[in-house]
């Protein structure tokens, strides 16, 4: 099982791989407390284009407020990560 790490979106795609890779990389960060503006920082993007991106996301999800969007990105990924370790001691 591959862990999370902020630099490295990759094990992500697979919990939201509904997401274009833009989208996902602004989700991940935001989910794990960056700041707005450190995150189009860190993307080189504009705060705006970071906005726009979780907006987009939160219109997919059909969630209501940036505070809920973090919600969905924990539990998604928390649901991931106990169904790969039940594969791993269900084998």
């Amino acid at each position: 099982m591959q862990p999370f790490f902020s630099d490295d979106f990759a094990p992500y795609r697979q919990v939201f791989p509904e997401l274009p890779e833009a989208q996902l990389k602004s989700l991940v960060l935001y989910g794990q407390f960056y700041k707005v503006e450190h995150i189009a920082l860190k993307l080189d993007i504009s705060v705006p284009t970071v906005y726009e991106h979780l907006n987009r996301v939160k219109e997919k999800h059909h969630i209501n407020s940036l505070f809920e969007l973090r919600l969905m990105f924990y539990s998604r990924t928390e649901c991931h990560l106990l169904n790969k370790l039940y594969e791993v001691f269900n084998k």
